[in-house]
């Protein structure tokens, strides 16, 4: 026994892979035919050309596909930049109309105390203790 394995070591090993056996056998096609069970064996699909040509193939679809992903993932950004510019817009807009309105309320018409016809207070508005509004004639 000039191996290392025990006879124990390699039952160990087909006991922890019960079903190793069956992965590595070659896949097989149950066909029921006629009442008739027919077994073959699965074949893998059958290149054209040289392997080195269908590796360039395999390559170019690759490639195609991702630059279809990069060109989707490009629009996709554009989309997104644009619906900022236009938040962007609108809140300039808004600060625009914010700003109009504010400078409306500063530069409306102050308020009169005072006829501008005769200069004397205008009778409903009497606000300083000064100027009380005339009796009642009796």
């Amino acid at each position: 026994m000039s191996s290392s394995e025990t006879p124990k070591d390699s039952s160990c090993k087909d006991v922890g892979n019960l079903y190793m056996e069956e992965l590595r056998m070659h896949p097989k096609e149950l066909l029921l035919v006629e009442g008739e069970l027919q077994v073959k064996d699965v074949q893998g699909p059958k290149g054209e050309g040289s392997l080195e040509d269908r590796m360039e193939k395999l390559e170019q679809e690759e490639t195609a596909k991702l630059w279809s992903d990069i060109l989707s993932l490009h629009d996709t950004t554009n989309k997104l930049q644009a619906q900022l510019y236009d938040v962007q817009n609108q809140n300039c807009e808004y600060e625009n109309r914010f700003k109009y309105i504010s400078r409306a309320a500063s530069f409306r018409i102050p308020e009169t105390k005072m006829s501008f016809l005769d200069g004397e207070p205008l009778p409903w508005k009497f606000d300083d203790g000064s100027s009380s509004p005339p009796s009642p004639k009796e």
